[in-house]
């Protein structure tokens, strides 16, 4: 056996050490956290967003290295499967969201979903990065740039905001998934400012209120 032979081998030895090492360790997640968590996470464990991956770490192994050599299609998850809406609903689950993730896969909102990625929690929003929410405050241009609002109640109609593009106002009166128990503004003037409600995207005071219709698992109503 030659040098680079023997060099290459112990380098594979390490790396596939390593990985194990990762699985196995109790503090590994914390190890690998990719940083701050969504305002409102931060009492979480990683076990509460991450299960187990199916399989043992020498078969996650090995399937992920048939993957990079070309005998597998697809890779696997190593250590912990990566959470999905389903793991996001399980705390949060509201039967009467204004948005709900089923209404973005109807074909009238192809367009729309370029933009927002709302097929997933995940596309808007995004685990440790210490933010609510990743979109902007003008999201809400893509599905509703033909809005009619019969017997508008604002002030201000909504054909007219519409109209002018103000579309930084819609997020002022309405809170996007309509979890708050509160009643929308009926004066454009009484509106949240726009730095409020981008302070609050970010990791801000909530404007909305603390009351919810239907709190998260573990959250005090």
């Amino acid at each position: 056996m030659n040098t680079k032979t023997k060099i290459a081998g112990i380098g594979l030895f390490l790396g596939l050490a390593a990985l194990l090492l990762v699985a196995v360790s109790p503090l590994h997640l914390q190890a690998l956290n990719p940083g701050p968590m969504t305002p409102g996470h931060e009492a979480l464990s990683c076990t509460s967003c991450h299960t187990e991956a199916p399989g043992t770490a020498r078969q996650q192994i090995q399937a992920n290295l048939a993957y990079l050599t070309g005998f597998r299609k697809a890779p696997v998850a190593f250590g912990y499967e990566t959470p999905d809406s389903n793991d996001c609903s399980a705390c949060h689950a509201r039967p009467d969201d204004a948005h709900p993730l089923h209404r973005f896969a109807e074909p009238r909102f192809v367009e729309a979903v370029r933009v927002v990625r709302a097929t997933t929690c995940l596309g808007c929003h995004r685990e440790h990065q210490g933010t609510r929410v990743s979109s902007n405050t003008e999201f809400c241009a893509a599905c509703h740039d033909d809005l009619v609002v019969k017997n508008d109640p604002v002030d201000i109609p909504h054909r007219i905001l519409v109209a002018e593009e103000r579309w930084s106002t819609c997020l002022g009166c309405h809170d996007y998934h309509g979890n708050h128990a509160r009643e929308a503004q009926k004066r454009l003037a009484d509106a949240f400012d726009v730095q409020t409600i981008r302070s609050y995207l970010s990791d801000g005071s909530d404007p909305y209120g603390k009351a919810r219709r239907h709190p998260a698992k573990g959250e005090r109503p």
